[in-house]
């Protein structure tokens, strides 16, 4: 009688097999396969493709008529959304944006926190956030040597130089062969190998970065306009429109 109670104990002890529940779909489509051989040359090996949902829906406080690709994923609510950014009817600035989210998509599958960076670069900002975009370039610099945003419009306007059009964030003027051999030197490990940036920790980024903070800025070009002129130039409205405009 006593093995019986003991048995009974036992068994009693033994939690009910949990019900096995089916995995959730997950949100949105895969890259296409035109996507896959746009970005292809750009990010060779440094990307996991099928990691990457195109959502036709807004992540949380997501402002309107903005792209966003905080996680992983890109965010592309309404009329933003296309079923494939690489076909043959979508026009060279909207492939550009959606170059400039998969960025974003490879800053994260590196090892970035970009909502830890974009509220840092909000606050530092002070809301102006449409300043972080613009950029200079400095031959002693490397990609990840910029901000968040400065790396992701490097990449999208390095992929409008390809397409024959003019960048749209770059800082100052340059000759069109200093230009391009500049943008070769930032972009010179990335284009090697987009895989690299993997093996930077955010420590040395962060320490990188401040030491960069601490050297003499590059000079600003001569420009007539105004501060809230530049920074509205450098938002490019043009990003967010249905039928983008073919220059600045």
């Amino acid at each position: 009688m006593k093995w019986l109670l003991a048995l009974f104990l036992v068994v009693a002890a033994v939690p009910a097999a949990a019900e096995s529940t089916p995995p959730q779909p997950r949100p949105g489509r895969p890259l296409t396969d035109r996507e896959r051989a746009l970005l292809l040359p750009l990010f060779a090996s440094g990307l996991d493709y099928d990691a990457v949902r195109v959502i036709d829906g807004r992540f949380p406080f997501q402002p309107q008529n903005r792209y966003m690709s905080p996680e992983g994923n890109i965010y592309a609510p309404g009329h933003l959304y296309r079923a494939d950014f690489a076909a043959p009817g979508v026009d060279v600035w909207t492939r550009a944006i959606f170059i400039h989210e998969v960025t974003h998509v490879w800053q994260h599958q590196s090892g970035m926190n970009l909502l830890a960076g974009g509220t840092a670069e909000f606050f530092k900002r002070r809301g102006a956030y449409e300043t972080a975009y613009a950029y200079a370039l400095v031959a002693d610099r490397d990609l990840i040597d910029y901000g968040m945003e400065q790396q992701a419009s490097i990449v999208e306007d390095w992929h409008l130089i390809a397409s024959g059009r003019p960048p749209q964030r770059l800082e100052g003027s340059l000759p069109r062969a200093e230009r391009d051999r500049l943008y070769r030197v930032v972009l010179g490990r990335f284009l090697a190998d987009p895989a690299y940036a993997r093996a930077t920790t955010g420590g040395a980024v962060a320490r990188r970065h401040d030491w960069l903070a601490s050297q003499p800025k590059p000079a600003a070009s001569a420009c007539a306009e105004t501060p809230a002129e530049h920074a509205a130039r450098h938002n490019c409205a043009w990003r967010y429109q249905v039928k983008p405009a073919t220059g600045r």
